[in-house]
């Protein structure tokens, strides 16, 4: 139980940074700013993710929420439902795109327009083609000092088309190339150079966080990025990343299954976790892109963007094997993340208590003490202030006992990890008066 209760592990919360300027929050101001010219119109913009160690410079665009339809119109409504379908395309010189000018501009990286001049060929049809609207698309790009990157394609569509004159758009809307700004993949790139691999083998990993538009749940995909490093070149380590690409787009959200997957469970939670020697796998409850009986730490980054903190993924470091605790690993990305202006979590666990037919949750590190459970629970069971009770809960063999001190916490949660559980599940007991 000694790892569970490290005394380095003290973090509660994290400074907030002033927010870093994400390639969103840019172009939410380039939306923002764009005026138009007709009475309907839609904007929307396609994230270029790359698909790593493709044999060609292959991406997969990514229809985001980031969108302006000031009228609401239904048509244009249709069709932007229409490429959400189906909206992770992989897009690669040699792949035949159609009329699809979206991705047309991701391969020339030209922007291009859709006029009444335009005469449709029948035989090159796509799914996402506008059929008979206008449209006008942008390739974006941001210069990162070696040279400039494409980063993703704004899709204008206008249900007049209209001669849509390119210098009038360039006003609002041109080939945009940044000056340079510290994107994502440059500080989250800056971060895996300065991690000191503690053992001789290990491999470091970044899952973004792209999320799903338009859906009923906060829910993300996945998606498993070319941020890596394995300095040893281990094959076996190689072998379970090669497993994580074959489909590396999951979705998560609170209700989606992810099983023994640590990587969804953190990007369900927002909570830090590692698997450690202590770690029993649940057979019943296993899941494709586990790591079997490999180690990990898994750290959820997030960036505040003024109106609160933003998952922006997850990084994940794999060990062959396990290690007592992945805390002082732990650390140490979670300190460079901060000298970088992000933004991680402690690692804990989610906590549910059961009292009175009704059931609250919350998160708790695994440092956490008897006095900060009790603290938890009466600020959210108000009626409990006044009155003695008890946090029971069932350890491994279906026993409830009683949660009295921290020694007593430090094993309930260590049990809780080494079942490799989601949340723990406890209990309110009160003292009858006499």
């Amino acid at each position: 139980m000694e790892a569970y209760s490290h005394n380095l592990f003290n973090i509660r919360a994290v400074i907030i940074f002033h927010p870093v300027p994400t390639m969103e929050s840019i172009l939410r101001e380039v939306f923002r700013k764009f005026i138009f010219l007709n009475k309907s119109g839609l904007l929307q913009f396609w994230a270029c993710c790359s698909v790593p160690d493709s044999e060609e410079t292959r991406c997969n665009l990514v229809l985001t929420g980031l969108t302006c339809n000031p009228t609401q119109d239904h048509e244009l409504e249709d069709y932007r439902n229409a490429c959400l379908e189906n909206h992770y395309p992989c897009v690669g010189r040699e792949i035949n795109v159609g009329n699809w000018l979206v991705g047309r501009a991701a391969q020339t990286g030209i922007a291009d327009h859709r006029t009444t001049h335009h005469v449709l060929d029948q035989e090159d049809q796509h799914s996402r083609d506008v059929g008979d609207r206008g449209q006008l698309v942008l390739p974006v790009f941001i210069n990162e000092g070696a040279g400039i990157k494409l980063v993703g394609i704004i899709d204008y569509l206008d249900l007049y088309v209209l001669i849509i004159p390119m210098p009038l758009f360039s006003e609002f809307l041109t080939v945009i190339i940044f000056h340079p700004v510290p994107t994502m993949e440059s500080i989250l790139r800056e971060v895996f150079r300065k991690f000191i691999f503690l053992n001789k083998s290990g491999l470091l990993q970044f899952w973004a966080c792209c999320s799903v538009p338009d859906s009923e749940e906060t829910r993300c995909n996945l998606v498993l990025t070319g941020l890596t490093c394995n300095p040893t070149q281990d094959h076996e380590l190689e072998d379970y990343r090669n497993a994580c690409l074959e489909n590396h787009y999951p979705c998560v959200g609170r209700e989606i299954n992810v099983g023994n997957w640590l990587v969804g469970r953190a990007a369900q939670t927002g909570i830090a976790d590692h698997r450690t020697t202590h770690h029993v796998l649940d057979q019943e409850d296993q899941h494709s892109r586990d790591v079997g009986d490999r180690g990990q730490v898994v750290l959820p980054v997030f960036i505040n963007e003024g109106a609160g903190n933003k998952l922006v993924g997850i990084i994940e470091y794999i060990t062959s094997e396990r290690k007592e605790s992945y805390i002082q690993d732990f650390e140490q990305i979670h300190n460079i993340l901060q000298d970088a202006g992000l933004k991680s979590t402690y690692m804990g666990k989610t906590i549910k208590v059961v009292y009175n037919g009704n059931m609250i949750r919350f998160t708790l590190p695994l440092s956490a003490n008897f006095s900060d459970l009790h603290t938890e629970v009466t600020m959210r069971f108000m009626e409990l202030q006044h009155q003695i009770y008890h946090v029971e809960y069932y350890n491994t063999e279906g026993i409830r006992l009683s949660i009295s001190s921290d020694d007593t916490l430090r094993i309930c949660m260590a049990e809780s990890s080494s079942r490799g559980a989601k949340f723990i599940k406890m209990f309110v007991s009160v003292e009858q008066g006499e």
